[in-house]
């Protein structure tokens, strides 16, 4: 499972940036994720994954919110904009497939919630 693997990447990048930036023992209420569509990730298996993930760092017991933008690219054959809605979709004016997709495949971090008994200097951190 390859979500695992990435969700374990997303909870030691956001340990080591709260280590870095926040107050000694700053635990995390709420990670923010956005997860494209069209990314190979599901939100459902990352969250699955989280709480294993979490144990034992600062994020266990996080909430972790997960956003899932659709696809969207443009048809190189025609120019027409479209929604991509997976990977082997085709233009809905032309019926190319050769799609120059521009957003839905990114994973990242939006942002970190530390937890409401984090030291008022840097209760709203980011990663």
């Amino acid at each position: 499972m390859h979500e695992m693997g990435v969700t374990t990447e997303i909870v030691e990048r956001v340990s080591d940036r709260l280590a870095s930036a926040a107050p000694p023992g700053a635990k995390v209420a709420a990670v923010r994720l956005e997860i494209g569509r069209l990314s190979g990730y599901t939100a459902e298996s990352v969250r699955g994954c989280f709480e294993l993930a979490a144990a034992g760092t600062p994020l266990e017991g996080a909430r972790l919110d997960v956003t899932e933008p659709a696809g969207h690219g443009t048809c190189r054959t025609c120019g027409h904009a479209v929604d991509v809605a997976d990977p082997l979709a085709t233009c809905p004016s032309c019926g190319g497939t050769d799609l120059m997709v521009q957003d839905g495949q990114q994973l990242r971090v939006l942002g970190v919630e530390l937890a409401p008994d984090a030291p008022a200097a840097n209760r709203a951190g980011s990663g």
